[in-house]
């Protein structure tokens, strides 16, 4: 991604992110460090292609798991 840089002015920094289908995408997004305040100018339906995976994940991240699928993964909550 270091080659794909270039600098906008003297607080931000333009990078190629994109690949050939949103996982490059997000994958590239992805290494972007924490506490980075960044956007994006992917055109549609690029944009839609990885807004649609993202709100899943989220989804599933935010959703409880049944306790049988915490049992049946071997990740029983730690005894206090």
């Amino acid at each position: 991604m270091g080659a794909k840089c270039r600098g906008e002015d003297a607080a931000h920094t333009r990078w190629s992110v994109g690949g050939t289908d949103f996982r490059d995408t997000m994958y590239g997004m992805s290494w972007i460090p924490a506490g980075v305040d960044y956007v994006t100018d992917l055109a549609e339906p690029a944009r839609s292609e990885l807004r649609e995976p993202l709100h899943r994940m989220l989804r599933a991240l935010d959703a409880s798991p049944p306790r049988s699928a915490n049992v049946r993964a071997g990740r029983l909550p730690a005894s206090t």
